[in-house]
């Protein structure tokens, strides 16, 4: 399998410790985004990626600009570019 061009792992911290900051449960906040509290584990604990259209509704529900959770992703993608270009 190739490899995510950032760590999964990172950003479910981030996105952890958003929901500890606004005072959101995993269950809470996957009823706000509609998806499953299983799911939210999931990303949470770096188990899965979010799809696409995960990622739009965590960052609406949150009232992120997209780069506010992708920032060290995006550094990280600076210095180790998919496929090693």
């Amino acid at each position: 399998p190739s490899q995510a061009w950032y760590d999964r792992a990172i950003f479910g911290q981030k996105l952890q410790a958003e929901l500890k900051k606004r005072n959101f449960s995993q269950e809470a906040f996957a009823d706000a985004i509609g998806y499953s509290r299983e799911t939210i584990a999931k990303i949470v604990s770096g188990e899965r990626s979010p799809s696409i259209e995960c990622y739009i509704r965590i960052i609406s529900v949150l009232d992120f600009k997209d780069s506010e959770l992708l920032e060290d992703f995006l550094q990280k993608r600076d210095k180790h570019p998919p496929n090693g270009t």
